[in-house]
């Protein structure tokens, strides 16, 4: 969906800046205070043009030391790793979908302040979807268990990926309790 913010503070700022110069010109008795509404109107569009030119803080980080060697392990891990696909008929699947809070930033700067305020914080509750699931592998005569980590998606698509082979089992040779699984990207 296209973000509409811009058009909509520019239309707020356009309004502000005509009222402002009508106030200007105002010589009736029906507003009281006409330079105080006037200087309302100036802030109003001052506050709208920050609005539209401001940065985001968000910017794109670089790939910290830490991050890259850790990929760089994983890339070594599975270079050696036995891969195993998953049966589906062997797993079990987990929902792991929570609720949180999170910072609001859609909130209008106009509803933020008056928040701000009152000292409420400007949060929304936010779905995270997710769903893990237990492999119990045959090897030799013993069956291991295997718990996968939280995948970003619902546990009938988890259902699916297992059955289509897109979740791939990495089973260290030597200490079979160090595996991951990992979903096969998309092309």
């Amino acid at each position: 969906m296209r973000d509409l913010r811009p058009l909509y503070f520019t239309a707020i700022m356009i309004v502000s800046l005509i009222a402002g110069i009508y106030l200007w010109t105002y010589e009736g008795e029906l507003i009281r205070s006409p330079r105080i509404a006037q200087v309302m109107c100036f802030i109003v569009a001052a506050a709208c043009l920050w609005a539209l030119t401001r940065k985001d803080n968000e910017k794109l980080q670089e790939p910290s030391g830490k991050y890259l060697e850790f990929l760089e392990e994983l890339k070594r891990f599975k270079a050696k790793a036995e891969i195993i696909l998953p049966d589906h008929d062997a797993c079990e699947f987990r929902n792991g979908t929570y609720y949180h809070e999170v910072e609001d930033k859609d909130i209008s700067w106009m509803a933020r302040g008056s928040h701000i305020m009152f000292s409420e914080e400007v949060t929304k509750t936010e779905k995270v979807i997710q769903s893990s699931f237990l492999y119990w592998h045959q090897e030799g005569g013993t069956v291991k268990k295997y718990a996968s980590q939280g995948f970003p998606f619902d546990k009938i698509a988890l259902q699916l990926y297992v059955m289509d082979g897109k979740i791939k089992l990495y089973v260290d040779r030597f200490d079979r309790n160090r595996y991951f699984f990992e979903l096969e990207e998309s092309k």
